[in-house]
Order: structure tokens, then sequence, then C-alpha cells
């Protein structure tokens, strides 16, 4: 990024803050989930370390206990049907898998796929870095029909890939180590490449990190990408709009000091099926909560329905579950987890759940469940969401703070945005532009109970994107737009 690009940054940046700063709207609002139960897991606490998790087609939660963090756990899967108080053990990684830990898990339908860093194969040295590893494919779950992907030789996958998702289309991303960036799997069941990685971003174009944080430069190798998320609704193997987040944490180098590479990276301008010209960015909010520590794995994962990216605040600085809205490289807080041992003293709920070290988050179907894999308390703490009915987008509870998709959409040059309030709100509806600036304000001040309607003319703007944000004493609300001409 050379110095005019910082400047527009930066700029960009200080408008955003100024904006929010010159309000005297709160933008704390209650949480849209109610902490419902606890999992446990069928094995002793000694034996277990939570990392990773992700929910199936059939709504089984699945879990993976790995070695990253507890040399003495055990690098295991365990699946626990809808409604188990219990986690059961599926599969215990021996010797002879190869497994070192375990580093991503992802479901598509009722498969599962795990991927893991390796032991060395024999007479090869062994480093701590040794950067290779493998897959594991589960068809429907069952590990009596697992298949490894590579065959634990030095040459297989040819690096150390960590956190895992998978997208509606049928491929898998994987962050890698080497350049720390992103790389695709086919996980198409009926390509002939299935299994197979297609690429990673940047190959033979550049020898310079991707990820923002930067490059592997600590011996004890920590400040990677760690955990990976996509948008259910969305197509990768040719849309070069669609956006892949990943979650990286912050690195120590060998006199103890803590290197702030840490954070979430929205990458795009390629696809899945040709990932070589995807860039990222880093995804900056306006309290510095995405600013990572040392702690792993930082799990991320994106609700289905709202989009919203949720992020766990792994370290004890945090210990919450907070959700955002990603517009570009901007994340507003939408939402938080109900948490009684929040490190964000304006959102603690002594009703919540008692976050000790809150590793992942996964989110059923319909994004009414939220799972949250912790990896202090070694438990697993449930959420429902509070919407009137399975599959309703949170933001549809009427006559209370509503904001309707506007009508209509796409527009040319003009449409009706309407919102909804049960109480006299204060409130700012502004429209932005994909660069996050201000184009509009259609209304700030104190708004009546019942229905607003909103007129917005864009003949004298550019056609794109356009976002609609509703601030107010109550909550925070948006909507994107498409201009067309």
């Amino acid at each position: 990024m050379n110095k005019f690009q910082t400047w527009g940054v930066l700029k960009l940046w200080w408008l955003v803050l100024l904006l929010f700063s010159c309000s005297s709207i709160s933008l704390a609002q209650a949480s849209t989930f109610s902490y419902t139960r606890v999992i446990g897991f069928s094995l002793p606490d000694s034996l277990i370390s939570p990392y990773l998790c992700t929910v199936d087609s059939k709504e089984n939660l699945w879990v993976v206990s790995s070695t990253t963090n507890d040399a003495k756990a055990l690098n295991a899967l365990f699946k626990a049907s809808p409604g188990d108080s219990v986690l059961h053990l599926v599969i215990a990684f021996a010797d002879s898998d190869s497994v070192r830990n375990i580093t991503g898990i992802a479901s598509m339908g009722d498969d599962i796929f795990v991927v893991s860093r390796m032991i060395p194969s024999a007479g090869y040295p062994q480093p701590y870095y040794y950067p290779f590893s493998q897959m594991f494919y589960l068809p429907r779950g069952d590990p009596s029909k697992l298949v490894k992907f590579k065959r634990p030789v030095y040459y297989d996958y040819g690096t150390w890939y960590s956190g895992l998702a998978v997208t509606k289309d049928g491929y898998l991303y994987s962050g890698q180590s080497y350049l720390v960036t992103v790389i695709s799997f086919d996980g198409r069941t009926s390509s002939p490449n299935f299994g197979n990685s297609i690429n990673y971003a940047g190959n033979g174009i550049t020898s310079r990190p991707l990820e923002p944080g930067g490059g592997l430069t600590y011996p004890n190798v920590i400040d990677l990408i760690r955990d990976v998320a996509v948008y259910s609704d969305s197509n990768y193997g040719n849309d070069t709009t669609a956006v892949v987040f990943t979650s990286r944490n912050s690195g120590i180098d060998q006199n103890g000091v803590v290197h702030q590479t840490g954070g979430i990276a929205a990458w795009t301008g390629a696809s899945a099926s040709d990932p070589l010209a995807y860039h990222a960015v880093r995804v900056v909010d306006q309290l510095s909560f995405l600013q990572w520590g040392t702690s792993a794995p930082y799990g991320i994962a994106v609700q289905p329905k709202t989009g919203y990216l949720f992020a766990c605040g792994t370290d004890t600085t945090r210990r919450w579950v907070k959700g955002f809205q990603v517009i570009g490289n901007f994340a507003i807080q939408m939402d938080e987890l109900p948490s009684s041992t929040s490190g964000d003293l304006t959102m603690v709920d002594p009703a919540g759940a008692p976050f000790s070290a809150p590793a992942d988050v996964a989110f059923n179907g319909d994004g009414s469940i939220a799972y949250v894999a912790d990896a202090g308390s070694k438990r697993v703490y449930v959420f429902k969401s509070k919407s009137t009915g399975v599959g309703e987008r949170i933001e549809d509870i009427p006559l209370v703070f509503e904001l309707l998709q506007n009508f209509p959409n796409p527009f040319n040059p003009g449409t009706i945005i309407t919102l909804r309030l049960g109480k006299a709100t204060k409130a700012r509806i502004l429209v932005y532009n994909s660069l996050g600036q201000v184009v509009k304000v259609l209304a700030d001040g104190v708004l009546s109970p019942g229905t607003h309607n909103f007129y917005f003319d864009g003949s004298s703007l550019a056609p794109g994107i356009y976002f609609c944000r509703v601030l107010s004493d109550v909550g925070v609300r948006a909507i994107k737009m498409a201009l067309l001409k």
C-alpha cells in the first residue's frame, strides 16, 4: 500500500470515528439471544481441550479437541445430537493417523471434514514448525468410513493448514502457514479432483505475506490464521466478490515481545476455483475489539440470515462473543451473546454464560441457535434467538425496532426505506456508499412510535452498493441497497 492509499484509509477511518464521536447515541444494545443450557463432554476434563466446532445439516454439533493449546489433551472428534447434554467421542486420532494436532473442522451437509498438522514421516527431520498437513473426510460423520485425502509423507499438502470452512457450492477454504494466506480445496464429491488442493492466494505472484498481519517472522510460529468463515448463501466457485474471512492471532518474538499482528481479514478479488488473485484487508472496528492478542483460535462464524460475523474474544480481557456487520474493512457491533464474564463491561449479563475462554462459535442452519466451545471451562454453551419464529430475521420483530428492506431494490433512481418503532426513539438514519462515506442523512432526532417512510433519491449518485444504517438509543440496524443506472 503506497502512502496515498494509506492516507486514504486513515482519512476514511477518521471520518467514521468523527461521525460516531459527534453523536450522543449509544451503540450498546441488548442481545438478540438468550443463554439456555450447557453441554459437557463424555471424557474427563483432563483429556479435553475444545478448539473449533461446526453444526451439520441435521443440526448435530461437532467439536474437535486439540493439543494446540494443551499438550495433554486428546486429538479427537466429538458429537452431540440436538438436545443432548453430553458430547460423545466419535474418534480419537492415534499415532497411525499421523496427527500432531487438529487445526480445523467444517461440515458439508452431514459430511464432516477435519484438517490436522502432521507428525513427520519416519526418518524425516522434525522441527517445531513441521509444515505438512492432512485432511480427513467422514461421509455422514461415520468414522468407520474415514478417508485420508493425503498420505503422511513430506510432499503431501506441502504446508501447515489451520481453520476450515465449507461453501454451499462445495469448496473448502483453510488458512495456510506459508505466506500466511488462504488456500482452497475441491470439496465436491462428484468431482475427480475431490479432496485435492486447488491453489493458494498469491502463488507465483508475490513472495510477500498476503495476510495484513505479516509473515512467519517468529521462531515459535504461533501468529497464524486460526479460523475461516464464509457466507452461507454465497457461491464461491466463480464469484470474485464473495468475501472470505480469516482470524489470526498475534505473535511473540524470541524476546517475549508481543507483535500486534492479530485480527480479522476480509479476502476478495478471486474465487475458490482460481484463488491466485485474492487480496486481504484488515477489518477494523471503532473500539478495537477485533485487534487480537496471542491466544488461539479466536474462532469466527457468519450467522445465517443476518450475515453478521460473530467472533470469539478468547483471551481473558475479552471473554465475549460479538456479532459485527462488516462493510468493506469496517465492522460495526450489532450483537453479543449473553456473557456474565464479558470484558466489555457495558454488555455484562448476569444471566449469561460464564465464559472463560470462548474458542469458537457455530450456528445451526437458520441461525436461531448458537453454540460456543469454551476452551477454559471445557464446555459448550448454547444460545437461542429471541426472534418470534424459526428462520425469521432477527431484525424482523414487528413494532419494536424494525428496518425493512428498501423497496424497490435494486432501484433507479429512488426507493422507499421503512422504519418501525415501538416507542419514541432518538435515531440517526444514514446512507453510506461502499467506501463508508455518508451520502445522505435521512433523519436525525426523536422519532415517534409507529411506521416511518423515507424516500432516498439516488439520481445524483453513481451506481453501486449503498447501505442504510439506523443508529438509535435502542440499537443498530442496517440494510444493503443496490442502485442501478
